[in-house]
């Protein structure tokens, strides 16, 4: 029977070996645990050297946590171990998303969770709730228009500029930017 423990986050030993990059997952995954709690134990051997979890060890980390869930893998052979870090990492790849149904998830969720601070992007959230059938989009806004005062002499000077920073804008979110003088 698996027994989860509360491990000091000094003790544990990444491995140095490990073949994922996983900086750019850490501020996510530091985000999910501060809004959700620490869900999914890191797994490690008898000598405390991590087998499945660097991602969370890095985000525990990130977040200052004194003491982390962990499962020591006692029963696994060394070879064992080896194939467990490298097989847990690449089944995670063979998985899809319906994006129908993720879409309608992230529709009902949007208004109570910033994913984007939980590891989706603007741009990916705007696509996959721009596909949604128009009978579910209940809290996706279809049109939204925004006025921007800008004084005559700060146009003048700087329209190149403020245009190209809100079509920059127009493209992380999947927005179009239209332009009129009033």
């Amino acid at each position: 029977m698996m027994k989860v423990q509360l491990i000091q986050l000094d003790k544990l030993i990444p491995y140095a070996r490990n073949p994922r990059n996983n900086e750019e997952a850490v501020t996510a995954v530091a985000a999910s645990i501060r809004e959700f709690g620490f869900q999914q134990p890191i797994v490690v051997d008898e000598k405390m050297s991590v087998i499945v979890g660097h991602t969370r060890l890095k985000a525990a980390q990130k977040l200052g946590m004194e003491k982390v869930p962990v499962v020591i893998a006692s029963e696994l052979t060394k070879q064992q171990v080896k194939a467990y870090r490298l097989v847990d990492n690449k089944v995670a790849e063979a998985a899809e998303w319906d994006f129908d149904l993720l879409g309608e998830e992230l529709d009902e969720l949007n208004e109570d969770f910033d994913f984007v601070d939980l590891g989706f992007d603007r741009k990916e959230i705007a696509d996959i709730l721009g596909n949604l059938e128009p009978d579910t989009r209940d809290h996706v806004a279809t049109h939204v228009r925004i006025h921007i005062s800008i004084k005559p002499a700060v146009w003048a000077d700087a329209q190149d500029s403020i245009k190209a920073r809100l079509d920059a804008l127009g493209e992380d979110y999947g927005v179009e930017i239209e332009y009129s003088e009033l």
